[in-house]
């Protein structure tokens, strides 16, 4: 069995003192939340990369997935506001880059939460094409999208996978299976616009 640490529930601690309590649990993997004060990508990020990078190095410690924080900052890539979709994508897209200078080869990403105001199937649509965006990048940086179903409390899209095996018209997830301990999928795109959900 393979275990690895996320920092998330250290974040009112420094990132050392994460990393030493993996190293005292033997842990060598982890994940990596993205999210002050550890690490995020408007403030520091060349500085905070390259102490990141030594810090894990030093422990011979790997990251197997990085999670950009989305749940509290103010990035929606299902928003029916363009401007704010288009931010929120170029973030995914700047946490891509971050994640691929410290060799993940994973990125966690949830579905966003669409607009109680409008209908479902229209946030479903910008959801699906800022994915589609996102993962345009990381299919050149390398690295796997890992799509998290959220709680019908934290979202109104992407909450579970029996809401497409019932062909939900929400939905465009033509095949899925489980991914991996976080009950996530991987995403991949080929050539169009509807979500491909393949486990590795």
């Amino acid at each position: 069995m393979r275990i690895a640490g996320m920092n998330i529930t250290f974040r009112y601690y420094p990132f050392s003192t994460f990393l030493d309590c993996m190293e005292t649990c033997e842990i060598q993997e982890i994940e990596l939340w993205a999210g002050e004060p550890h690490l995020y990508v408007y403030r520091e990020l060349d500085k905070s990369l390259k102490k990141l990078k030594q810090e894990l190095r030093s422990r011979e410690m790997k990251i197997i997935c990085y999670t950009p924080e989305q749940c509290v900052y103010p990035y929606n890539i299902a928003t029916s506001n363009a401007d704010w979709r288009k931010n929120s994508i170029q973030y995914f897209i700047d946490n891509l880059y971050a994640a691929s200078e410290l060799n993940a080869d994973k990125l966690l990403i949830t579905s966003g939460i669409g607009d109680f105001s409008v209908p479902l199937e229209e946030s479903w649509k910008y959801a699906s094409d800022s994915i589609y965006q996102i993962s345009r990048v990381a299919e050149k940086e390398g690295i796997t999208l890992a799509l998290e179903p959220l709680t019908r409390f934290e979202s109104n899209l992407i909450i579970d996978l029996q809401r497409d095996k019932e062909n939900d018209p929400r939905s465009s997830i033509s095949s899925c299976k489980r991914y991996g301990r976080y009950s996530s999928y991987a995403i991949s795109w080929r050539n169009t616009r509807r979500l491909l959900l393949t486990a590795k």
